[in-house]
């Protein structure tokens, strides 16, 4: 069964809202919580790790919203090849947000959660969170293709 075009772009519209929300989400955590963990990490000799990895979020998610914008701004259904390469960042967006909790893990056994316990616990809370949002997108996006 063939899907109409405006039932894709319909999709298209709901998956580059969810995305834009998942943004706003993630851009607050980082400003926050992890903002805070930031100012910690050199104590515990992560912070030559936790900062370039958290460029590289932010700047993963910025490129994958304009992707997401600009199909929805064509007008006509994904190539198989778009879809396959939007797919492929949010994956990568999950694999940066393990990483930043392996960095967690790290921090509490160097000691972290002596001092910084509830704040290591929201931060993985989060990033379970973020984690199951994408989950759900990239269920969207790959129906898509």
């Amino acid at each position: 069964m063939q899907r109409s075009h405006d039932d894709v772009q319909d999709a298209l519209e709901v998956l580059a809202a969810d995305f834009a929300a998942f943004g706003r989400a993630m851009g607050r955590l980082i400003a926050g919580e992890v903002e805070s963990f930031q100012g910690l990490s050199g104590l515990y000799g992560l912070k030559e790790d936790v900062d370039p990895l958290l460029e590289r979020l932010v700047r993963v998610q910025a490129s994958v919203a304009t992707s997401m914008d600009a199909l929805v701004t064509a007008g006509e259904p994904p190539s198989a090849k778009a879809v396959q390469g939007l797919a492929t960042r949010v994956t990568l967006l999950d694999a940066m947000l393990d990483q930043l909790n392996r960095f967690l893990t790290i921090a509490d056994l160097r000691g972290a959660s002596d001092t910084s316990g509830d704040l290591l616990r929201k931060i993985s809370g989060w990033i379970g969170t973020l984690k199951g949002w994408l989950a759900g997108m990239r269920a969207q996006v790959l129906a898509m293709g």
